[in-house]
């Protein structure tokens, strides 16, 4: 797994990392033509399972108990439960079938 840590990535009890996860929590502001280095935080709920080869981005909130299938892109926040796969990352609880 990859911990870009230059924000605060929280992880709550019994979180699983798998295999080549990679969680972000660095930017850049690329409105501004300096392009200055930000550094938001990722915080992921207890319980949840991050698969193999997904990618947390910065400023990304988890609930409890989520699963983000292997290779998803989460790159906005989710709540409680949410099942996450896809780039960028959809709950399949949402999703028509």
């Amino acid at each position: 797994m990859l911990l870009y840590s230059l924000g605060r990535i929280t992880l709550g009890d019994g979180v699983t990392l798998d295999r080549r996860a990679h969680l972000c929590a660095g930017t850049h502001d690329f409105t501004d033509p300096n392009f200055p280095l930000l550094r938001p935080p990722i915080s992921v709920g207890a319980g949840s399972l991050i698969g193999i080869d997904a990618y947390i981005g910065p400023d990304v909130s988890l609930g409890e108990r989520c699963v983000v299938h292997p290779r998803a892109s989460v790159y906005r926040s989710f709540g409680a439960g949410a099942v996450l796969r896809g780039n960028p990352a959809k709950d399949e609880r949402e999703v028509e079938p």
